[in-house]
């Protein structure tokens, strides 16, 4: 079943921190990507029902979530962005603990040690949270969140603070997990979603700006990508005026990516985009 977002507004005081977002989601890994401040986890506390909306509708298989909110939740696994972990619990009595708060009834042993195995973290399933890696905590996070076998995952910022080999592996478990479920990954990090989403949302001051397959956005910003050479004195011009991805230093020069609408000199070539290219062509476009 799908998720759908209908006009969907949150303010504070006077300040609209999403403006209207129309959404929809189906099965798949879906990307939601945006710089810090576009309003990607105040979108996903109204999706999980920790945040009211100032105004529109969420809706799971058609009906509104507000009118069976005890029957969504069910359904739903969450990661937030900083969850909390009861340092003297081992994983396993956390994730015990965990089901139980979430009405999990019957004998979860076989269920937390197959979790526990799918996170590779068998061998310290007895051991205390307060001695696990951030790495690990992650992974035990997850774990938490396919309890109860939610068909919906929704993940907020999930590698943050990983090093490159626990986002790589944290990476490949959420390709798993989406085989016949909805997993929604809000970051602002592209690596996290360039090569496993199956559509990617580019959301922009509570707007979203742009929403399709990787490869259909990367191919909107064809022509729009530049390697240019300058020397040193000639770099910072360069800085201030074009949105810059990637500064190389050579010999005697620079190598700079940059994203325009136009040929920024005689000199430049164009190059291929990827989707962090994607993502500064669309800030340029706010």
């Amino acid at each position: 079943m799908s998720i759908e977002l209908t006009g969907i507004k949150k303010s504070y005081g006077k300040k609209e921190v999403l403006h209207g977002v129309d959404l929809s989601f189906g099965q798949g890994v879906f990307g939601l990507l945006g710089p810090n401040g576009a309003g990607k986890t105040t979108l996903m506390s109204i999706m999980t029902g920790l945040l009211e909306a100032s105004a529109g509708d969420v809706k799971y298989g058609g009906v509104s979530v507000t009118d069976k909110k005890s029957e969504y939740l069910k359904k739903l696994g969450f990661l937030p962005q900083y969850p909390g972990y009861y340092k003297n619990y081992t994983a396993w009595e956390f994730l015990e603990y965990m089901s139980v708060l979430k009405g999990i009834k019957g004998n979860n042993r076989k269920q937390i040690d197959s979790l526990l195995e799918f996170v590779n973290l068998t061998d310290a399933a007895w051991q205390k949270l307060g001695a696990f890696s951030g790495g690990m905590l992650r992974r035990v996070g997850l774990a938490q969140t396919l309890l109860g076998e939610p068909e919906v995952i929704i993940l907020d910022e999930p590698t943050a603070g990983l090093d490159p080999i626990e986002r790589i592996r944290l990476r490949n478990l959420l390709s798993e997990i989406a085989v016949k479920r909805t997993v929604i990954i809000a970051t602002h990090i592209v690596s996290d979603i360039e090569y496993i989403a199956n559509e990617v949302i580019l959301l922009f001051g509570g707007k979203v700006k742009a929403q399709g397959a990787p490869e259909t956005l990367i191919a909107e910003a064809a022509n729009k990508v530049w390697l240019v050479h300058a020397l040193p004195e000639e770099v910072d011009e360069y800085v201030k005026k074009y949105k810059i991805s990637n500064i190389l230093s050579e010999e005697n020069s620079f190598a700079l990516r940059l994203v325009s609408e136009e040929k920024p000199c005689e000199a430049a070539v164009g190059v291929l985009p990827n989707l962090e290219d994607v993502f500064l062509w669309y800030s340029l476009r706010r």
